[in-house]
C-alpha cells in the first residue's frame, strides 16, 4: 500500500469518498520525473481556482466551505 504523506491528499481522499457533493477520487499516481503525487479525478471544464474566481459572488458560504467535519 502506498504511504500518502501529504495531509491535503489524505484529506481529499477521505472526504471525496465519504461525501457525494465532492468529486470522487479514483486513485493516486506518482509523476516519475519529479516524484509529485497526483489525484485521479474526473475531468472538469475548468480548474477550481478559475471556478471560484468566476462564481464567488453566486456561492453561499455553505457552498464555498461545506460542513464536512
Amino acid at each position: 500500500m502506498l504511504k500518502v504523506k501529504s495531509k491535503m491528499t489524505k484529506s481529499y481522499l477521505t472526504i471525496s469518498n465519504k461525501w457525494t457533493s465532492i468529486d470522487q477520487c479514483f486513485g493516486l499516481t506518482q509523476n516519475p520525473p519529479n516524484g509529485n503525487y497526483m489525484l485521479i479525478i474526473r475531468k472538469m471544464d475548468m480548474d477550481l481556482r478559475k471556478y471560484l474566481r468566476q462564481s464567488h459572488n453566486k456561492l453561499t458560504w455553505e457552498k464555498k466551505s461545506p460542513n464536512y467535519l
